[in-house]
């Protein structure tokens, strides 16, 4: 005799839009997790945040004991082109360079122009100047540390240079080459 197979009720039925496809199934012969392998599972998020902890802790120490870079750059000259006028900074003997408090440079081809981005840009105010050590082709020192002598030749014709056998501070340059340009500005203005 036959067994008949009743049919399931349709209101008992999964939609096929909602059934697991084939390829999606749990095998029936896999293996059910032991206690050990729980365990295991157990502890993983503990792991996960002691190992971000100790992420987080080295790069914060890291990250203090960093030391800032607010020195003078390396200058590369003939491919660093003056922050002022746009030239090539090829000649160390006039070369400047201003380091901001960010510890980005600025070269310049010239002290004059150095000079004046220092004073004219109120961003520059806590920025350091640098000048190429008197004598030496890649050291920059920072410009109170040498004197300048006036009426050299200079790329953008300024006329200061750091020298050995220098006699101007750096104060009496930039209050030199300010009082140059307010009479030069000065007299073109008054001559029209």
């Amino acid at each position: 005799m036959k067994k008949s197979v009743k049919a399931m009720p349709t209101s008992m039925r999964i939609p096929t839009s909602m059934r697991i496809p084939t390829s999606m199934r749990i095998p029936t012969s896999m293996p059910m997790p032991t206690s050990a392998s729980m365990r295991m599972r157990m502890r993983t998020p503990r792991a996960m945040a002691l190992t971000l902890a100790l992420v987080i802790g080295w790069s914060a120490v890291g990250h203090a004991c960093r030391v800032a870079d607010d020195g003078p750059k390396k200058a590369h000259w003939g491919k660093e082109s003056c922050a002022t006028c746009r030239m090539a900074v090829s000649d160390p003997t006039s070369a400047a360079q201003l380091v901001g408090p960010d510890s980005t440079a600025r070269f310049y081809d010239d002290l004059g122009c150095a000079v004046f981005d220092w004073v004219s840009r109120p961003k520059l105010k806590n920025a350091k100047l640098y000048v190429v050590a008197p004598g030496e082709r890649d050291r920059f020192v920072p410009a109170e540390s040498v004197r300048y002598k006036d009426k050299t030749h200079t790329p953008m014709d300024y006329g200061f240079q750091a020298a050995r056998d220098g006699t101007l501070t750096i104060s009496e340059v930039v209050q030199t080459l300010m009082d140059r340009h307010k009479a030069r500005w000065g007299l073109s203005r008054g001559a029209k």
